[in-house]
């Protein structure tokens, strides 16, 4: 342990450096030109170790943002996500907005501004799912030594509530299936008789169905696990119906045999099915939410439209899909209808001068439980009522 002297990176000047260990790891710490400050902070580091209160803090390093970024993108994202592309693009508004900065320079009140000029003009939701990306890409950071803290990690999310309650009655699924292009229609068929998302629909190849079982195979799943759905008979012959293009393996392929994209085609075909339909604010992926509340409302357990959606959090994201139409809420209240029919309800209650409706020819006998009152005014103290016979004249 000591205090060392070297030039600086531009031979002009002496820089002081102390040495220490702390936990058999041996430290080291520019303090600058000045011996005397150098000597003051090795004898500081020495008392704190001595009574255990020196906190070992990594440095920041002289990462700039877009470095950082390309690292995360290339040695995490890339391999890991599935959602890179979004990574990407979410990062690169981070990178215009704060500029090719150090990350250390990056403190959790410059996030806290940017959510502040990004509240009005997006959801609180996209705010969310953003700073979530930049909490990522520092969370990287510090495992990679490039910064010594994640500053996100102090940025409270807005409160959301993203739960969506629309789905189709039957009139509007068949005003939608009429409206669909011949394209469209099996695809939407397929969504609500089966509650794939669209990314697993359109991902199906013809090796993911079995006729003979009746059973879809979800291979590429949002959990990344495979499932499989069994098939209504609707959506067997439907299937069946479709031509079999030799030259691509997707049940749904894009006008050249590939595998048709989430958006472009599919979106503007969905889009002007629902206007033309008449159907407002509505979704593709409603048609999941359609799926599992029809299946609730015809009785299936939570745990059984669970599976067949690909939940793997239990009820909880189960119950967000299966919500009942009112009318079916209607139609179960009435089997409460003879539950108290053959009880006469008697809501005339004498107080036998303490009630405008007092029915003439009755008295009311009051009473703590233990001791009868008189009639007088002060007799309001009683706990109990009960009609026992004429009022006295």
């Amino acid at each position: 342990m000591g205090v060392i002297r070297k030039w600086n990176k531009s031979g002009e000047a002496w820089n002081y450096y102390i040495d220490y260990r702390f936990r058999g790891r041996r430290i080291r710490e520019r303090i600058g030109p000045s011996k005397t400050l150098a000597q003051t902070v090795l004898r500081k580091r020495q008392v704190e170790i001595a009574e255990g209160r020196f906190l070992d803090k990594p440095k920041n390093s002289n990462a700039g943002l877009g470095e950082m970024i390309r690292l995360y993108l290339e040695n995490y994202a890339k391999p890991s996500k599935r959602s890179w592309k979004d990574d990407a693009r979410i990062l690169k508004g981070f990178l215009n907005y704060f500029g090719n900065v150090g990350l250390s320079s990056i403190t959790p009140l410059r996030v806290e501004s940017y959510r502040a000029d990004r509240k009005g003009s997006v959801k609180d939701s996209t705010i969310n799912r953003e700073v979530t990306i930049l909490k990522g890409l520092f969370s990287k950071a510090v495992s990679w030594g490039k910064n010594a803290e994640n500053p996100v990690k102090k940025v409270k999310l807005f409160k959301e509530n993203n739960a969506r309650t629309r789905f189709l009655e039957k009139g509007e699924i068949e005003l939608l299936l009429k409206a669909s292009s011949d394209w469209l229609r099996p695809i939407v068929m397929t969504a609500l008789h089966t509650g794939m998302r669209k990314g697993e629909i359109l991902n199906l190849t013809w090796d993911d169905v079995d006729f003979g079982n009746r059973i879809l195979r979800v291979r590429d799943s949002k959990s990344k696990e495979a499932r499989s759905i069994d098939m209504s008979l609707p959506l067997v012959s439907t299937l069946k119906a479709l031509p079999q293009n030799a030259g691509s393996p997707y049940v749904f392929p894009d006008k050249r045999g590939n595998r048709a994209g989430l958006f472009g085609r599919i979106r503007g075909q969905f889009l002007r099915a629902v206007t033309s339909a008449e159907i407002k604010d509505f979704r593709f992926h409603d048609l999941r939410h359609t799926f599992a509340s029809h299946l609730a409302m015809q009785g299936v357990d939570l745990f059984t439209i669970g599976a067949f959606l690909g939940h793997k959090s239990g009820y909880r994201m189960t119950q967000r899909y299966a919500h009942l139409s009112p009318r079916h809420r209607q139609k179960a209240i009435q089997a409460l209808d003879g539950l108290t029919s053959s009880i006469k309800m008697d809501t005339q209650v004498d107080t036998c001068g303490f009630s405008q409706n007092r029915t003439e020819g009755q008295k009311t006998q009051f009473s703590d439980g233990k001791n009868n009152f008189g009639w007088v005014a002060e007799r309001s103290k009683a706990t109990v009522c009960k009609t026992v016979g004429p009022c006295p004249t």
